[in-house]
């Protein structure tokens, strides 16, 4: 709620006042807190936050730093990031970024056919 209301940093201190019990049992903190830490502009905070655990998913992994990367203004590095991952997940991503940068004729090649989704539906 405090995010949707425009209240990031208030939403941020309240998880980082979470038990490390609380934080152990619950999986959507993490990346919640990357987010936040996003909408503050404490992009490079969190990359360097997620690229110090090594157990984390790669491919989560990256595409959140894609993010992260591209609201920090480096979008380049967030697209080759993205275009180094299958799936999609990595793919819309790709596309969006692409686009934001007037890139539409790359960002529609990058998109999957419906085979290819529904492989990739089937996978997961």
């Amino acid at each position: 709620m405090l995010a949707d209301n425009g209240l990031h940093e208030r939403a941020l201190r309240l998880l980082d006042e979470c038990s490390p019990e609380y934080l152990d049992e619950t999986h959507w903190v993490p990346s919640n807190r990357w987010w936040l830490m996003e909408e503050t502009g404490r992009c490079r905070e969190a990359i360097a936050e997620i690229e110090a655990m090594p157990d984390l998913d790669a491919d989560e992994r990256d595409i959140t730093i894609a993010s992260l990367l591209a609201q920090d203004g480096r979008p380049d590095e967030a697209i080759k990031l993205l275009r180094s991952h299958a799936g999609l997940a990595a793919a819309t991503d790709l596309a969006v970024l692409l686009m934001r940068q007037n890139r539409a004729a790359e960002a529609i090649a990058v998109i999957p056919s419906v085979a290819a989704q529904r492989e990739d539906a089937q996978r997961r």
